[in-house]
């Protein structure tokens, strides 16, 4: 029904604002607020994505040895053999004799250009280590060229025969990714009897083995046992230092252990060093299904002084002797790659990978040049103590030579010694091993980075100090002989290089906190190391540290250090540079604005990539340096995350840790659960590492620098930015809590709102409970029913229908027609033109309050029932609505308003809320005398108090709200028939319950602001003290931010989804992130359905099937309630005129109603 659009009815509506003025001062508000806001966020992006480049730390512990020469050798030219040149007075340079030209023939006669022609393909071999984590990173990217990999496996204990595992493959990650990726490939454990804790090859264990017949026997099972429990492929023997005269011993146990293995298929393969006289190579080949010949090691440390590691005619010739023992099947040639770092004129050196030969090479500025005569590259420089060196090593180049020698006596195949260290060219050569001529050599220009890693020094506080890149070299290839006899390396290839700090001292131990601060936990901790004097390192999460800024502030003023632990603790391997950038950037401007300092101290989240396998694997920790960070490790790790760990526990694994000196650095976790048990441990691990001592230190302290330069203060002329920063990072940590304690409040007094209206419901069920007898059939007082229409010809005659069907007999039924633009008077008239009962008039169109309004004076009854055109009474329903107002008390009575067209998941909703919510509330309304509203669906009032009331006022589009307020105010009771039933016709669209509830709650507003005189006075019942306060809370401020509070919530059950997804090991869990909210959302969904369980109760006659619909209501009802809230909110402001918006009649109510 439409409000008429004239100048009167204009100037009375409530909020209508002619000017607009409000909406004016509204818009100007939001856009200073708005305009405000994007200047801060402005100011606050631009800051974030500035890089503000940190200082580096003064560390001289552990630095590289290298210093970067000012010169680079001549391309294609070497340098002189006998110059020295300085370099930067610290560091010289000289190459190895070489000179271009062709090396001199072997003693097999001269050197011939290779047969290539083999009828099979040689297999390859490569050898895997578990010590050096580049090994694994080698074999994952090689390991579909390869058929077969021996990995360091076991070695012998003692001379019992005891076999044992070595400590770096008790990790099977190796074994898994092979089974799953390549489950072709044979896997082959190698046994040695290297001691891994003398470092030392144990000889006479292995001797006295191999002398006795137990002993052989209980190694030959163990063998076999974890051989068959692995499914591997067999089993490579590599004994070394083996004395001539236990050559014997040894050719039995290979014959013992090989008969034992054959017997179940499997293989049996062993290392013979090419030159070593110890090893009986006829004989043991015999049984074995090959030897693998160790083509390298001419010139070793320690043994002998410098010197080419594998010489081309050194090679050659041993080759030769060993062809000519065995079939040239049962060989696989062995080639080396690597080098080794001697002390010039000395026999001590060490064993450097290629990669790292390169990194020496280009940092001493070095020029690498071939021996014409040994084929093997080297140089010479010399340290920053002044100490000479010489390095050979062997690359993909020698092993082009080497091969394409071996290619003539057409081996079983080749192996690699090592994976991990190699020339990454080398893959080039063995690709080609059947065709190493001028185009494979070709290949060798580009030196690919390397895959893997190069540490230099020691401890757990590390930075990337190198980057992968590719190098190059030009060499000569002889046609005639077909091997590369020169080579030089114009630019030099590198690894990621990774330096560390902070193993100088190992009676210092740092302790450092993860994850937080947590406002439980993080105090408690503080406490402690406050008690026991100790400083420590606290790991922040920039998300939780701008939650709680006062914990930071505290852990700094209490001279604690402070590091980055990302903004929100992601997986750097799964995300962006550019995301990694921001993380980083976020949690310094955090740290910038609220404590004044940085930091350049970083963990990366879950502990990644402090001991990565790959160069892949340290990309985000290689942007981590460029952006002027540390990385801090870990080297005692107590798992303090895991769930249920115990206190004892945790004890026992610092303890271990330190008393076995496994490093400084002690990981603990101060937030991301339950931390009650490194709290209840931290006393006990101080006492025991004090009085062990061990000396609790700083970071800071550890690797040798102050305090401020782990933490540097912000500069002076940032205040003000600072200052703003600290402000939008504490308005965003505070808006959680905010809203955690809206959230809160509004749950509890939700619940206990609900509760006590259910009470109230029950007590008055109780004191108001239905008799079984029977009606007067009359009140003494005379009724007009008043039914106000407009465009209802679908509903009108049904309506009047179920009225002519009541019990009682003295009424009548008066129709007004709001001026219809159909035929709803026409269809009256046709239908009810000669009923006494019925009169009905037409007016012109004036609005709903006009319509009735009209009728109450053209009635002269004692009541007034109204009822809408489209709802259908029961036959009793008039007589139940009258009969309460024989009390001359009682101004008007609230009937029991119920949907009649269930049809759709809308209206079924809309159903349950009439049922759990408008109706329950009236009983309780009722014993306050409160009730807000006597629906004008189903409503009973007497006529005086009308009249006294002024009628139904045309201020408010709510108009039976306002006209039971004044009823209330003037002294009335109004009260809740539950018997008196009405079933309306509700909106089964969106569009039109949206239309029908912006009327309801834009009038109930018009009403409570109308009435706003008798707020929270007592005067009136529960109306000012219950009511009204209600209708804003309840009406409209919850509706309002309900939407935010619970997108807070599933944002928080997504992030604590994607935190427990990417937490290793249970460290997070969504309970334990999600308590608080888990517990007040249960209980308010339990009290909800409990309430809504009574409401169905209360209601006798109702579909108890009907309450599952309560729990649905919870899912997208609620926030089309909250968009009509907003809505509302915004018509209020911009005070627009707000008509009737009447949705069309469908007819669909399907209550039958009988006499």
């Amino acid at each position: 029904m439409k409000n008429k659009n004239d100048k009167k009815s204009i100037v009375k509506q409530i909020f209508y604002d002619p000017d607009k003025s409000r909406w004016k001062h509204f818009i100007l508000a939001v856009s200073l607020f708005s305009a405000m806001g994007v200047i801060v966020l402005g100011i606050f992006i631009v800051n974030l994505l500035r890089y503000n480049e940190l200082p580096s730390l003064p560390l001289t512990e552990n630095i590289s040895r290298y210093t970067d020469g000012s010169q680079v050798h001549p391309k294609g030219k070497m340098s002189d053999p006998d110059s020295l040149m300085n370099i930067n007075g610290s560091m010289q340079s000289q190459t190895l004799n070489a000179a271009p030209g062709i090396a001199p023939g072997t003693s097999g006669g001269p050197r011939q250009k290779k047969n290539t022609g083999q009828n099979a393909e040689p297999e390859v071999i490569a050898f895997h280590v578990g010590w050096d984590p580049n090994s694994l990173v080698s074999l994952k990217k090689h390991a579909g060229k390869l058929d077969e990999v021996i990995t360091e496996w076991f070695y012998l204990v003692d001379g019992s025969g005891e076999i044992a595992l070595f400590e770096s493959v008790k990790n099977t990650d190796m074994l898994s990714y092979l089974n799953e990726n390549h489950p072709d490939l044979r896997i082959v454990p190698l046994v040695s009897n290297f001691n891994p804790d003398t470092m030392k090859w144990n000889d006479q264990a292995l001797e006295k083995m191999i002398s006795e017949p137990g002993p052989r026997s209980n190694a030959i099972q163990s063998l076999m046992n974890e051989v068959k429990k692995n499914k591997f492929s067999g089993i490579h023997i590599d004994f070394e230092n083996i004395s001539p005269d236990a050559s014997d011993n040894l050719v039995l146990f290979i014959r013992e252990l090989s008969d034992a293995f054959h017997l179940s298929g499997l293989e049996v393969s062993q290392s013979i060093p090419v030159a070593d006289p110890a090893f009986n190579t006829a004989q043991l080949g015999q049984y074995l299904d090959f030897v693998v010949l160790l083509a390298y090691d001419q010139h070793v440390p320690d043994v002998t002084k410098p010197g080419p590691i594998a010489s081309q005619d050194w090679y050659e010739k041993e080759l030769h002797k060993k062809f000519s023992q065995l079939p040239s099947h049962k060989y696989i040639v062995a080639v080396g790659n690597y080098g080794y770092d001697w002390i010039e004129n000395d026999t001590k050196g060490s064993t450097v990978t290629f990669s790292k030969t390169m990194t020496i090479a280009e940092q001493s500025n070095a020029a690498i040049s071939m021996d014409q005569d040994e084929l093997n590259p080297g140089f010479a420089y010399t340290d920053g103590d002044n100490i000479k060196h010489r390095v050979w090593y062997l690359d993909a180049v020698t092993a082009f030579n080497q091969i394409a020698f071996a290619a003539d006596y057409q081996p079983r195949g080749y192996a690699l010694w090592r994976l991990g260290s190699e020339d990454p060219s080398i893959w080039n050569v063995l690709e080609n091993r059947n065709a190493l001529n001028s185009s494979t050599a070709g290949q060798l220009s580009t030196i690919p980075g390397g895959a893997g890693i190069i540490y230099t020094g020691k401890g757990e506080v590390l930075k990337v100090t190198n980057k992968p890149k590719e190098g190059t070299r030009i060499f000569e290839y002889d046609l005639e002989t077909g091997y590369i006899t020169n080579e030089t390396i114009i630019e030099y290839p590198s690894s990621l290089e990774v330096t560390r700090w902070g193993a100088g001292d190992p009676e210092k131990i740092v302790f450092t906190f993860d994850d937080g601060p947590h406002p439980k936990y993080t105090p408690m901790i503080l406490d402690i190391l406050g008690e026991h004097g100790i400083k420590a390192t606290f790991f922040l999460i920039g998300s939780n540290a701008a939650r709680y800024p006062d914990l930071v502030e505290r852990i700094v003023a209490e001279g604690h250090e402070i590091g980055h632990h990302t903004f929100t603790h992601p997986a750097l391997l799964t995300i962006s540079d550019r995301q990694l950038r921001l993380e980083m950037n976020a949690l310094q401007l955090f740290l910038e604005g609220t404590i004044n300092r940085n930091t350049v101290l970083f963990r990366a989240s879950y502990g990644e990539n402090t001991a990565s396998n790959s160069s892949s694997g340290y990309l985000p920790l290689t942007t981590i340096g460029d952006l002027g960070y540390y990385t801090v490790g870990m080297d005692i790790d107590p798992k303090d995350w895991q769930p249920g760990i115990t206190a004892g526990e945790i004890t026992d694994r610092v303890t271990a840790g330190a008393a076995g000196r496994k490093g400084n650095i002690i990981l603990f976790h101060d937030g991301g659960g339950d931390r009650s048990a490194t709290i209840e441990a931290l006393p006990g691990i101080i006492s025991g590492l004090e009085n062990s001592g061990r000396q609790i230190t700083p970071l800071a302290s550890l690797i040798g620098v102050s305090r401020d330069k782990i933490m540097p203060p912000v500069a002076q002329n940032r205040p003000a930015i600072s200052h703003l920063i600290n402000f939008v990072f504490r308005v965003m940590g505070s808006f959680s809590k905010v809203l955690f304690i809206v959230f809160g409040t509004c749950v509890a007094i939700g619940i206990l709102r609900s509760m006590l209206m259910a009470v109230l419901a029950v007590v008055r069920y109780k004191r108001h409970r239905p008799k079984n007898s029977t009606l007067s059939g009359s009140t003494g007082l005379k009724v007009s029913v008043i039914i106000p229409a407009y465009n209802e010809e679908k509903v009108i005659c049904k309506t009047v229908d179920s009225l002519l069907k009541s019990t009682l007999d003295d009424f009548d039924i008066i129709v007004v027609d709001d001026g219809s633009t159909d035929n709803t008077f026409k269809r009256l008239r046709e239908s009810f033109a000669v009923n006494p009962k019925i009169r009905s008039f037409s007016i012109p169109n004036g609005g709903k309050s006009s319509a009735l309004n009209f009728g109450i004076k053209k009635s002269d009854a004692d009541i007034i029932i109204t009822l809408d055109a489209d709802t259908l009474f029961l036959p009793d329903t008039i007589e139940k609505l009258t009969a309460p107002l024989q009390n001359p008390e009682i101004g008007a009575v609230a009937g029991n308003a119920k949907v009649g067209n269930r049809v759709n998941y809308l209206t079924c909703c809309q159903a349950v809320e009439y049922i759990t919510s408008q109706n329950l509330e009236r009983r309780g309304y009722d014993l306050m005398n409160s009730i807000p509203v006597v629906p004008g669906a189903v409503g009973a009032w007497r006529r005086s108090v009308i009249v006294e009331a002024g009628g139904f006022s045309e201020q408010t589009l709510a108009e039976d709200a306002d006209l039971t307020f004044s009823v209330i105010r003037a002294g009335y009771k109004v009260v809740y028939e539950e018997g008196a039933k009405g079933f309306t016709e509700a909106p089964d669209t969106i569009k039109d319950f949206v239309k029908q509830r912006v009327r309801w709650m834009y009038g109930m507003l018009q009403t409570s602001w109308k009435h706003r005189s008798i707020f929270l006075r007592r005067q009136n019942g529960g109306l000012g003290t219950f009511t009204l306060p209600s209708i804003w809370v309840f009406q409209v401020i919850f509706p309002l931010i309900a939407p935010i509070i619970e997108m807070t919530i599933m944002f928080s059950v997504g992030s604590a989804i994607w935190q427990t997804f990417y937490h290793p090991s249970g460290e997070f869990s969504i309970i334990s992130q999600l308590q608080s909210v888990i517990i007040f959302y249960t209980l308010f969904l339990a009290i909800d359905f409990l309430l809504s369980s009574i409401s169905f109760f209360l209601e006798k006659d109702e579909n108890k099937r009907m309450i599952v619909w309560s729990i649905f209501q919870r899912f997208f009802y609620r926030y089309i309630l909250s968009f009509v809230a907003i809505k509302t909110i915004l018509l209020i402001i911009k005070g627009s005129m707000v008509g009737w918006n009447k949705f069309e009649r469908k007819a669909t109510v399907e209550v039958e109603v009988t006499e």
